[in-house]
């Protein structure tokens, strides 16, 4: 919603009857929807397009959605299983979710890191691979929930 509303028509010489009639692609496609984006209680909107097909619906996220969007789909639908089954469900439901933002989210996850035998260096004190849970994959919604407040 926020792209439309800031679109400056004046710049490419359009008035906005002219500007409208050469994007109306853009105004007939797009069409706001509400959705619950990492799991938390308030619906945000979110502009969605159809795919090529015309069968299903793909939403267009703002920059600070990004991080809740990657959160379920990374943590909680897919327990962490790597980049490439994120990329592949990123490109299924999301329109403009960039392959290096794929990758910094996964960069700075906590749990792949630790499996890696890495750690995460935030502002606080570093996360420290925990040997314990070295391999597991699955955890509790609460301790995903937990990662999200620590991040």
């Amino acid at each position: 919603m926020d792209v439309v509303r800031h679109w400056d028509t004046g710049k490419d010489g359009l008035d906005a009857g002219a500007f409208r009639a050469r994007h109306k692609t853009f105004y007939s496609r797009m069409k706001p929807a509400s959705c619950n984006l990492g799991g938390g209680k308030v619906a945000t909107t979110v502009l969605c397009r159809y795919n090529k097909a015309g069968n299903k619906s793909i939403m267009y996220l703002a920059v600070d959605q990004l991080f809740d969007a990657l959160f379920q789909l990374h943590s909680l639908e897919l327990s962490h299983r790597g980049r490439d089954a994120t990329k592949t469900l990123a490109d299924e439901r999301y329109a403009n979710v960039p392959d290096a933002t794929i990758r910094a989210f996964l960069d700075t996850c906590p749990i792949c890191a630790a499996r890696r035998g890495h750690h995460v260096i935030r502002n606080g004190p570093d996360v420290v691979a925990d040997p314990s849970k070295q391999g597991g994959g699955h955890h509790d919604q609460s301790s995903i929930m937990g990662l999200q407040d620590s991040i």
